[in-house]
């Protein structure tokens, strides 16, 4: 398997409405379309453009993840997830997430007590906004898109109230330490991951509208284990009975991380 989930690519048409081999952009398994901000050339022995291919997706992918995030704060939120990709409309809202948090501890440590219990306001209007677009007239790929965003705003939710429960000071707490945080190095244009002291980079793989899952405790603590052992160089192997979501864990982590996972 070659790629994660590209089933077909969009070609370009001759004068006479037939397909030529230069490439425009990609279809998911959902039939999700991303356009490419430049043309690919599928000709010569397979193994050499097929590679080629791969790097321009991840190249692609990159240039639109930086317009995604220059474009997040010229429309509210519900309005901005429509004009994107679903993996990176996840993306850019995990940047923003940990922005906001991170804003609020600086915040909280200037003397403004309530800036957690602001942010938690915030989050439970977005997630109201997303119930609202749900229960309206949408196409299964937006609904699909829409409950991901649920999902992960609702983890996001739960981590804030956590944060606030314990009234943490700052944002070296563990608590908010070993979750996933999203930043956009603005020296290489490419978004930074980091959770406990991990540091990896965005991998591009395009994992099209595939959905996750509901992110639990159990599911943080796969995360710091599965990172801390790449972090050493080591395997990791998730135990427990059959049917709990082992391997959907280990595949999460990975769409998480813009890697591709093969099972």
């Amino acid at each position: 398997k070659c790629f994660d989930n590209i089933t077909t690519l969009e070609f370009n048409k001759d004068k006479d409405n037939n397909p030529t081999k230069t490439a425009i952009g990609m279809y998911s398994g959902e039939n999700e379309y991303v356009s490419w901000p430049s043309t690919f050339n599928c000709e010569g022995p397979v193994e050499t453009w097929l590679f080629g291919l791969t790097n321009h997706t991840h190249d692609s992918l990159k240039l639109r993840m930086q317009e995604c995030v220059s474009a997040f704060d010229e429309k509210p939120r519900h309005e901005f997830i429509f004009d994107w990709c679903a993996m990176l409309a996840a993306t850019v809202c995990k940047i923003v997430y940990t922005e906001d948090v991170n804003w609020s501890f600086e915040q909280l440590e200037e003397g403004n007590e309530n800036a957690l219990r602001d942010f938690n306001k915030k989050q439970i209007d977005i997630l109201n906004k997303y119930a609202e677009l749900v229960l309206g007239e949408l196409s299964g790929n937006d609904r699909k898109k829409i409950i991901t965003l649920m999902t992960l705003d609702v983890h996001a939710r739960d981590v804030v109230i956590g944060l606030i429960d314990s009234k943490a000071e700052t944002n070296q707490t563990f608590a908010w330490m070993s979750q996933l945080k999203f930043h956009m190095d603005d020296k290489t244009n490419t978004v930074r991951i980091e959770i406990c002291d991990y540091v990896t980079y965005f991998g591009y793989e395009y994992i099209g509208n595939c959905g996750c899952l509901v992110v639990t405790p159990l599911t943080d603590r796969c995360y710091i284990t599965l990172t801390q052992a790449m972090r050493l160089v080591l395997g990791g192997a998730p135990a427990g009975p059959a049917g709990t979501g082992k391997t959907e864990t280990t595949k999460d982590l990975a769409k998480a991380l813009g890697r591709q996972c093969v099972v």
